[in-house]
């Protein structure tokens, strides 16, 4: 079976999350963000990612706001959900609540803090495959401490379910690398702004 691909492409803003005054995210606010993101032209939405802090959310307030990103963008455009966790378990259980409310895919973190090896790195990935939902690769080394250089991104885009790379490392010749390494196995997304214009020069 020929690997997954995504048609996945421009601009996908990386959505806060707000907050009302008792701490709970605020469904109002989120509902007004992603109709200003969509009419301003947006190409898809990722919620709960780093921007949105999911760190901040329980998994419950999560799957909440994933049911709400899904019900009010209703197909506009491609909804990813950030499903990081430093347990791949719970990684995992994420990632099967965003399949089910029908999600476009998920953003996922290597474990943060664990520092896990190469090979574990890996196999947190294969098993957030398993779930069967497109997956965008997260790498935020300044933020995690792991670095997800070209010759890992090239192994993991052999996953059936990764299709994208999003990448914010600040380094512009690990992205020029990553970019040559992977090909078109994994669509790629430049994780900050100023980094943009000298991804798509390189392709």
């Amino acid at each position: 079976m020929a690997k997954l691909r995504t048609q996945w492409k421009g601009v996908f803003p990386a959505c806060v999350t707000p907050f009302d005054k008792t701490g709970a995210f605020d469904k109002a606010a989120t509902r007004a963000m992603i109709d200003m993101f969509i009419a301003e032209g947006a190409s898809g939405l990722i919620v709960a990612g780093s921007t949105g802090e999911w760190f901040s959310l329980t998994n419950e307030e999560r799957v909440d706001l994933f049911a709400l990103a899904m019900e009010h963008t209703a197909k506009r455009v491609p909804v990813i959900g950030g499903t990081s966790t430093i347990a791949t378990d719970e990684a995992v259980k994420l990632t099967q609540a965003a399949k089910k409310l029908g999600m476009d895919g998920v953003m996922v973190l290597p474990p943060p803090y664990a520092l896990p090896s190469r090979r574990e790195v890996i196999q947190h990935f294969v098993e957030i495959g398993r779930v069967g939902i497109p997956i965008m690769i997260y790498n935020n080394p300044p933020r995690t401490s792991i670095n997800i250089d070209a010759a890992l991104a090239r192994d993991l885009a052999k996953i059936d379910m990764i299709v994208a790379l999003k990448d914010s490392t600040r380094d512009l010749y690990q992205m020029g690398e990553t970019i040559y390494a992977v090909g078109d196995e994994l669509a790629m997304f430049a994780g900050l702004e100023p980094y943009i214009m000298a991804n798509m020069h390189r392709g």
